[in-house]
């Protein structure tokens, strides 16, 4: 039976997705993240759940082959991408190909989960930073079932995500997995995200009908969040979910915060690259860097040159950034889920100084405390 301690868990679902027996369910702790829980009196002790898991196991991680700065030539399709638009170019060659296409996209209340795309159109909701750690419950079931056919398949997310993937996959896939992964600073809470909306709606008075977590209105290198109300209103707040005080606890100790990497591609925004090569970025518009890891991922993008602009960069000096060396150091305060809990988001949030007014801290929290503790509604 699968034993995970909650501070290594990576919350990827993989565990639940292989139980023939549905005895392991995703269950959230107080500020929303996803740890398995073992119905005992339905597990056979069976092995599947460990198999799987990608904790305490050893990925093969590999040092760049290549890095490239890569945009988008259609300046239409780079401004609707987060940076340069190489999640776009080379998504676009597997469907080319008759291919799918996995990522993380909106659902229902803009809950954040992994879909399947069979086209340009489903794939274009894929686009775009979401920081809140995303759903892969059943999607590895799917996954399989394209593999097991034949088709290609291209698979993104954190790095995390595309360990587990190909973990799960592993003797199935026979060369068609290609997977993807994020430079991940880490993943933020869902259930705060939840928390988040409800509050901006109330005090905006219009249900949310459009989420952009870096808004590229305000520059590609800003991170300015933008949200779109039903009564036509638009505001950017200040930053408050994807901040480093509500990251999943594994992300800060992820060891694949690493230049070697454990998939056949990583993507992400293209820091300095105006120190590098300024015609890159003289628009403004934004540039991805591209690190293929395998011969595979050389193929892909060999497969996805004819739509882009790709400058080849030599040193890794040029390009390092925290997260292709080490994890987001920890910050969260650990009285924050504690309040969280007790008091709810508002108290929690305004306590700790990210919405509302700042009131002195240890005052607010003396008198949350008295409130608790006698037992009054929050």
């Amino acid at each position: 039976m699968i034993d995970v301690c909650k501070k290594e868990c990576y919350g990827c679902a993989a565990c639940t997705d292989i139980c023939s027996r549905e005895a392991i369910t995703m269950r959230e702790d107080s500020l929303g993240f996803l740890h398995p829980y073992v119905e005992r009196g339905k597990c056979v002790e069976c092995g599947c759940c460990s198999g799987v898991c990608i904790i305490g196991k050893e990925p093969e991680m590999r040092p760049p082959l290549a890095v490239h700065a890569l945009r988008l030539r259609d300046k239409k399709s780079m401004a609707a991408s987060q940076s340069g638009g190489a999640f776009v170019a080379l998504s676009d060659a597997v469907l080319e190909k008759e291919g799918v296409v996995y990522g993380a996209g909106f659902g229902e209340a803009f809950h954040v989960r992994h879909y399947r795309a069979g086209n340009s159109a489903a794939r274009d909701s894929f686009r775009g930073s979401k920081y809140v750690q995303s759903d892969m419950r059943r999607i590895y079931r799917e996954i399989t079932r394209d593999l097991t056919d034949g088709r290609l398949v291209l698979f993104s997310g954190t790095p995390c995500q595309c360990a587990a993937v190909m973990r799960y996959t592993a003797g199935i896939s026979k060369g068609k997995l290609i997977t993807i992964d994020l430079i991940c600073h880490g993943v933020a809470s869902p259930k705060i995200f939840r928390d988040y909306l409800k509050y901006l709606e109330k005090k905006h008075k219009g249900r949310v009908t459009g989420v952009k977590f870096r808004d590229k209105e305000f520059g590609w290198q800003s991170h300015r969040e933008s949200f779109t109300f039903d009564n036509g209103k638009k505001v950017s707040p200040e930053v408050v979910v994807y901040k480093d005080h509500f990251l999943r606890e594994s992300c800060n100790t992820c060891r694949f915060c690493s230049i070697n990497r454990v998939s056949d591609i990583s993507i992400g925004d293209f820091w300095g690259i105006e120190k590098i090569a300024s015609e890159f970025a003289s628009d403004g518009k934004g540039c991805s860097i591209v690190m293929c890891n395998t011969a595979k991922g050389q193929k892909l993008l060999q497969m996805s040159v004819k739509n882009c602009e790709i400058l080849d960069i030599d040193s890794n000096t040029d390009y390092l950034q925290m997260n292709l060396t080490r994890p987001t150091p920890p910050a969260r305060d650990p009285m924050f889920a504690q309040i969280y809990r007790l008091a709810g988001f508002r108290n929690a949030m305004s306590l700790f100084g990210r919405i509302g007014k700042t009131v002195g801290l240890r005052k607010k929290i003396g008198a949350l405390k008295k409130k608790i503790k006698g037992g009054k509604n929050l």
